[in-house]
């Protein structure tokens, strides 16, 4: 998959984000600590510079 395809459009991806907020508001999801926010995100920019490093690279890491 491309660098520039989404899974879901931007539109679909605010709705979903504006969803959970409700929820988390009304208190039926927990709240997102700023720390596992960071977890979050360092988790998927590995993911993301594994799948596009070359093979060799990706052996060596």
């Amino acid at each position: 998959m491309d660098k520039e395809e989404r899974y879901i459009s931007v539109e679909q991806s605010i709705i979903q984000a504006c969803h959970e907020v409700n929820l988390m508001r009304a208190g039926l999801k927990p709240k997102r600590t700023l720390n596992e926010l960071w977890e979050k995100l360092e988790k998927e920019l590995d993911e993301d510079e594994l799948q596009y490093l070359p093979r060799k690279a990706v052996k060596k890491a």
